[in-house]
């Protein structure tokens, strides 16, 4: 059995790999070049919308995994370290599958909006699983279940608009492979979509619907 989650108090005792550190800011170096060439390459309201439509999804991921682990600590073992290193496979993965405009909105003839739209679905499974886990097995403050439900459901919105935009772009590719060549711009606005309603739910709810005089400890 896999160690439990504690509440962050103790985050700071886990030791830090420089390993994944060195993992974390090549992939992040390289999804900035791979977004800045969008723009390089479409200097336009298209290029814009892709720009926006990978970038805002992989540092989705990426702050919600900081965020993850600055609230919760995790067992140095086996199964946490192949998890570290499953988020960081998809992540690396989102990066190879940014590429120009060109391709990415002719989701018939090439992979790469299929293969982008698959790993940020992943991605997204991936962190509500991380959740799912606090929920199933965590231990510290009693809020922690409630806490972790609030943040899956969060993210429901994000990971319907991901996998429709696989769909979509799945259909496109295996289905009309090399015989249709119209633009399709809708698997992109789907993941556009999830990532912006997702921010501005988290938004709204901390704006409106946080709790006042320390009643945030109980959620």
């Amino acid at each position: 059995m896999h160690n439990s989650h504690v509440i962050s108090s103790d985050r700071f005792d886990q030791h830090v790999s420089f390993r994944f550190v060195f993992a974390r800011l090549t992939t992040t170096k390289r999804m900035t070049q791979q977004t800045s060439n969008i723009l390089v390459f479409s200097p336009d309201n298209q290029g814009i919308l892709y720009f926006l439509g990978t970038f805002l999804p992989v540092m989705g991921l990426w702050t919600d995994k900081l965020y993850y682990d600055a609230r919760y600590s995790v067992g140095d073992d086996v199964f946490h370290r192949v998890f570290e290193l499953a988020t960081l496979s998809v992540l690396a993965t989102t990066v190879v599958f940014i590429r120009p405009v060109e391709r990415l909105s002719h989701a018939s003839e090439y992979v790469d909006m299929f293969g982008f739209a698959m790993a940020v679905l992943c991605g997204r499974l991936i962190t509500i699983a991380r959740y799912a886990e606090v929920y199933l097995f965590g231990e510290g403050q009693p809020v922690i279940q409630v806490s972790s439900t609030n943040e899956m459901c969060g993210f429901l919105i994000s990971l319907i608009c991901y996998g429709a935009a696989a769909i979509v772009a799945g259909i496109a590719y295996y289905g009309h492979a090399g015989t249709d060549a119209t633009i399709n711009h809708i698997p992109i606005i789907l993941i556009l979509v999830g990532i912006v309603v997702g921010r501005l739910y988290f938004s709204i709810k901390v704006m409106f619907f946080f709790p006042s005089g320390g009643r945030h400890k109980e959620m």
